[in-house]
């Protein structure tokens, strides 16, 4: 019987992270845009966010990212960088679907 839960419960995780994400990404398209500073976040300091991303492409880390910032209800901060497939030379676009093959590599994120 352990067995069986597990099998579900292994099943499961992944399933509801998914459908999560998926979820989010609907509603993201309905979220307002904002200048930072109107939602008491600052640009500049958001501008790390693109330095950081950026110099683990430059270090071939990874090939590209999306990365979003929400505050208050309102998008501050959406970018795509680098590359969504090297070798077909292909940039990343805002709208990139990503295959999660391992939840305990890099996951989606969503703080209140």
């Amino acid at each position: 019987m352990e067995s069986r839960y597990l099998v579900h419960r292994k099943f499961s995780i992944p399933a509801i992270a998914c459908v999560l994400v998926l979820a989010a990404a609907a509603m993201a398209q309905d979220i307002p845009t904002a200048k930072p500073e109107s939602v008491g976040l600052s640009s500049e300091r958001l501008d790390r966010i693109a330095a950081a991303v950026g110099q683990s492409i430059a270090d071939k880390q990874i090939a590209g990212a999306v990365t979003m910032v929400v505050r208050h209800g309102h998008v501050a901060w959406f970018k795509a960088q680098g590359m969504s497939d090297r070798e077909a030379a292909k940039p990343m676009q805002p709208d990139t679907m990503f295959r999660i093959c391992s939840m305990t590599k890099p996951s989606p994120v969503s703080r209140s």
